[in-house]
């Protein structure tokens, strides 16, 4: 009974992290799409 318990808490621990990480990577990349984004336009404007 105490080790299912735990043993769910476990599983629903990690998968809330896999999310977050998911989460992180979509953030990351949009950023690292803007930069990319910005650096086209300075290099168009010289």
């Amino acid at each position: 009974m105490i080790r299912s318990i735990v043993c769910n808490g476990f599983i629903g621990l990690s998968l809330t992290l896999l999310r977050m990480q998911q989460r992180f990577q979509h953030i990351y990349l949009a950023l690292q799409l803007i930069d990319a984004t910005n650096l086209l336009r300075n290099q168009q404007i010289t």
